[in-house]
């Protein structure tokens, strides 16, 4: 295996993402409405808004080719006189290597806004939408919005359950303007999902619980850290803990045996 250079490293970080990955677009923009109705607004707001960006790439890459082609040109006027100024030529090329790197700037922008605006059709594409479904989402649907603030509400309301033990008073202003009916709607919501969430909290902490008894039983004094989180998706720490049990039992058993 041949040792890699510093020129090949840099070559290689150019390629990385320069936006957001799938995953980032369908569970952070589309997901943070809670609505389907309002998912697709909100993928159609998206597609909109980065075909425009999109359009505008190209026109800003077309005005940097005509620099580069005008450059160019400006560079081969000025070897040709025998007078030129050798400042003015110096420049002159300098601004064609700064447009060719602009050019290579433009190739990996353009990738990922495509690699986007892709994941957002798709979204469409694959739900098998089709052309009344969307020219209907565009519209406003007064159930549906009915519908979106009583989830939306009683997410953030429910959140601050979790967090805080009560809906803050920010949240409380904006349930108050709802009506009666919608107002028992969104807290029903914030306590179904906040004592459905402490339930799961405590089932997960429950298999977990001898682990954390054993530390703290234990004289070590260790921190938990994130660091490593992606091996497993489990603090490395526990890890240690669960693999320092299993060894304690081995050998419990093999002292039995014996």
């Amino acid at each position: 295996m041949s040792v890699i250079t510093e020129e090949e490293i840099k070559d290689i970080a150019t390629r990385v993402s320069l936006g957001m990955s799938k995953n980032q677009i369908l569970d952070y923009v589309i997901k943070s409405h809670v609505t389907a109705d309002r998912q697709l607004k909100q993928v159609l707001l998206e597609i909109e808004n980065r075909s425009h960006q999109y359009e505008k790439m190209i026109l800003d890459e077309k005005k940097g080719d005509i620099r580069l082609r005008r450059d160019k040109e400006t560079v081969k006027k000025l070897k040709e006189d025998p007078d030129h100024d050798p400042y003015e030529l110096e420049f002159a090329e300098a601004e064609v290597e700064f447009a060719e790197l602009d050019k290579e700037m433009w190739n990996r922008r353009k990738g990922q806004a495509q690699y986007e605006l892709q994941v957002f059709l798709d979204y469409i594409l694959e739900r098998n939408l089709t052309k009344e479904d969307l020219l209907k989402a565009v519209e406003w649907n007064a159930e549906e919005e009915r519908k979106y603030w009583i989830a939306r509400l009683g997410k953030q309301a429910a959140l601050e359950i979790i967090a805080n033990g009560r809906v803050g008073t920010g949240n409380m202003d904006s349930i108050a303007m709802m009506s009666q009916e919608d107002q028992v709607g969104i807290l029903d919501v914030a306590s179904q999902y906040s004592c459905l969430m402490k339930i799961s909290m405590d089932k997960i902490q429950g298999k977990t619980e001898k682990y954390f008894q054993a530390y703290a039983e234990s004289p070590e004094i260790n921190v938990p850290t994130f660091h490593g989180v992606e091996n497993n998706l489990n603090i490395p720490l526990l890890d240690k803990i669960r693999d320092e049990l299993n060894e304690k039992r081995l050998q419990s058993s093999d002292q039995s045996k014996d």
